[in-house]
């Protein structure tokens, strides 16, 4: 359901975005982390988050190679994650990723299948069925967007061209509800230019026909995470200022309208996803990488264990896997520091609630 993304400096369309490296400032450090008496803070203090249950998180295999991966659509078919395309980065060059990665959650290996997939910073990979629905893509290099949809059967390991989008586009979201694909871009060409949107459309892949819905009431742009919990679309992250970063926008499709739920506690998301009913989210917190939990059920955020980081990683995407019959939250990509110096693939991080 989601995509990676690398955090590398800005090129081309500049916007603010967040570095790769983790900041080491201590002023940062104060800025993610709200004062707890503040109107937008989480209404529940420490002490109180801890009673929760703060679940605990388990080194897994990096992706394989010498470079950290980003910028890739991801996505989970019948328990095997798929990494698709992307951006490799040694600290210094970026290159193109064409390659398609699975990996084996029961037995913690990386495999690269014979398919090869070319694209980066997309929309996203959306699972309808058995398929993953690939579409959009912003050009890391060249900065121009493509209308262009892929999908991709890890079945028989080929690659589909499926109906273009309405209009250009990329660095968004999307997901698989009904049976149909739901994607939400954050950038798109209108009138020419490349803008900031709010467009959202819907796919059919029974009719290989696209439907515009309801526009999201605030654009997600650089990046927006998310994921579906009970049939709607939440999504949090992204924003031209602190205020939308922290939004939290959740979609119903039976009514095809947007509500605005409870700010997430931090601007500053790295990456998300759903797992056993809430949203999770890995926030920059100065130093570290913090995890919160979002609970429909009672509009409420709740931090959990602190993801494991070292100072140049942080997991690019998050997908809920099964092992051992405990659904748990994996998280890819990045780049760090290895402990014999020098940069290499970040591990990966598996979450149990």
């Amino acid at each position: 359901m989601l995509r990676g993304n690398l955090r590398y400096p800005s090129r081309g369309f500049r916007l603010a975005t967040r570095p790769l490296v983790v900041v080491l400032a201590t002023t940062f450090l104060s800025s993610c982390r709200e004062d707890p008496t503040s109107p937008n803070a989480s209404a529940s203090s420490v002490s109180e988050l801890a009673v929760a249950g703060l679940g605990s998180w388990t080194e897994k295999a990096p992706m394989p190679g010498d470079l950290g991966r980003g910028s890739f659509a991801a996505g989970v078919v019948s328990n095997k994650v798929y990494v698709l395309g992307g951006i490799v980065y040694d600290g210094n060059e970026l290159s193109r990723a064409t390659s398609i990665l699975a990996y084996d959650i029961t037995t913690n290996t990386w495999t690269k299948k014979n398919a090869t997939f070319a694209g980066e910073q997309n929309n996203g990979a959306g699972r309808v069925g058995s398929l993953l629905f690939i579409s959009g893509k912003e050009d890391r290099f060249t900065g121009e967007l493509s209308s262009a949809v892929f999908a991709y059967n890890p079945t028989t390991d080929r690659v589909i061209r499926k109906a273009n989008m309405p209009r250009r586009s990329g660095r968004g979201l999307s997901a698989g509800i009904n049976g149909k694909l739901y994607v939400l871009p954050s950038i798109c060409m209108s009138g020419g230019e490349r803008a900031l949107c709010r467009y959202f459309y819907r796919y059919d892949p029974a009719t290989n026909a696209w439907t515009s819905l309801a526009k999201v009431p605030t654009n997600h742009y650089p990046q927006p995470f998310g994921g579906v919990i009970n049939g709607k679309l939440y999504v949090v992250g992204g924003g031209t200022n602190s205020t939308n970063r922290r939004r939290l926008d959740v979609y119903n499709p039976a009514t095809n309208t947007w509500t605005q739920r409870a700010s997430a506690p931090t601007p500053s998301i790295s990456t998300g996803g759903v797992l056993g009913g809430k949203l999770y989210i890995v926030v920059i917190a100065g130093l570290f990488l913090d995890t919160y939990a979002y609970d429909p059920l009672t509009n409420t955020w709740v931090i959990k264990a602190r993801y494991p980081a070292a100072s140049h990683l942080q997991p690019s995407a998050a997908l809920q896997v099964t092992l051992g019959g405990t659904p748990r939250l994996l998280a890819i990509g990045g780049l760090f520091d290895k402990p014999e110096g020098g940069l290499g693939p970040a591990p990966s991080q598996m979450f149990t609630p």
